[in-house]
């Protein structure tokens, strides 16, 4: 099974040279489970991430037929799986071939196709088209951004340059509710109006040097699912906030972190 290829991050201050490049696409990051689906001359349909039985049996009944095709995608919580990209065709390989023509391969078998279950993610091309999907991504509050280069080849197990993802990250000032027994890291939370501390997740503090119960420490994570109830998804510990008590970290911080698991139209 090929292993998927890999995404850099980049410098967020490169991130509007990309949008106005015309080497560049956009597409949105999304936050599922990303797999590879490979089709062999039988039918037979090898994935290269565990999924629900479900999910699974539903993917392989509506792919088998294209014998010899290998897509990369994401699967998400809903059941969709989304294609961004197309790595044989009927037994070619299409790996060494660039972006833009593994791309017109796979909008060809997407208008040749209705599968209920499998759709082909959009991109952005012109610099208009990716300034709107950058601001939907922001005002959806959507994971984040990936760019690739017209250019590019696929390139399994490696981060390549022709690939690029930019992670839409927030800050918060939390408290250190005290040591994970398990982990080298420890519990965070942050007060709710009624004056109770909270958990809100937990974060490593792996190099981070002593951090001890009752301090107040600033994150940055990427998104909560819920504002009411928040559970920070990747937090990661910035630094101590020495200047701030730990009364006045309110829950009100991710009144506005929720992410969107849907794709932009």
């Amino acid at each position: 099974m090929i292993e998927p290829m890999k995404y850099k991050n980049i410098d967020p201050l490169h991130l509007h040279g990309y949008l106005r490049s015309i080497a560049w696409t956009a597409e949105q990051k999304l936050d599922g489970v990303r797999c590879l689906t490979m089709i062999d001359n039988d039918g037979n349909v090898e994935f290269s991430a565990s999924l629900y039985p479900a999910f699974r049996q539903n993917i392989a009944a509506e792919l088998s037929k294209y014998k010899g095709f290998t897509f990369d995608g994401e699967l998400m919580q809903d059941g969709t799986y989304w294609l961004f990209d197309i790595i044989a065709v009927a037994g070619e390989d299409l790996r060494a071939f660039p972006f833009r023509l593994r791309r017109d391969f796979l909008e060809r078998f997407d208008e040749s196709v209705n599968l209920p279950s499998i759709r082909v993610l959009p991109i952005a091309r012109t610099e208009e088209q990716k300034r709107d999907l950058w601001q939907r991504i922001q005002d959806e509050h959507a994971e984040g951004v990936i760019f690739k280069n017209l250019t590019g080849t696929y390139q399994p197990r490696t981060r390549s340059d022709m690939v690029l993802k930019h992670k839409i990250t927030r800050t918060a000032d939390v408290v250190v509710i005290g040591p994970d027994e398990h982990h080298d890291a420890v519990h965070l939370g942050v007060y709710m109006p009624n004056g109770t501390l909270t958990p809100v997740g937990k974060a490593s503090i792996h190099m981070k040097g002593p951090v001890h119960t009752g301090e107040v420490v600033e994150v940055k994570y990427l998104y909560v699912l819920d504002s009411e109830s928040p559970k920070m998804f990747q937090p990661r510990i910035v630094g101590r906030r020495l200047d701030r008590a730990p009364e006045s970290c309110l829950i009100d911080q991710f009144a506005n972190a929720e992410t969107s698991k849907e794709v932009l139209a």
